[in-house]
């Protein structure tokens, strides 16, 4: 897999209706593993919240921690670890 491969320094996870939302139904392999896989290697470093009044708000840094709304959909940017940056990921 490529991914593992190339070990790219940030990955971007979309949670939003007309992207890859998972539905009932479809096969959830991909989304157990890219859930495993970035809380292995990566951390969250942003955020980005969206409602259904078209309203948005991003967090960022630090900033993360102030976030206590659930959001219809969401981004999530992580960054890979450098503590992780030669580790191989978990086979699945």
């Amino acid at each position: 897999m490529k991914l593992k491969k190339n070990k790219p320094a940030y990955i971007i996870f979309c949670n939003i209706s007309y992207s890859w939302v998972a539905q009932p139904g479809v096969p959830q392999k991909i989304f157990q593993w890219g859930n495993s896989y970035t809380h292995t290697y990566y951390t969250p470093v942003g955020f980005i919240d969206f409602f259904s009044n078209m309203g948005w708000h991003a967090f960022w840094g630090d900033d993360i921690k102030q976030r206590h709304i659930d959001p219809q959909s969401f981004i999530i940017v992580f960054k890979r670890n450098a503590d992780t940056a030669s580790a191989v990921a978990p086979h699945t």
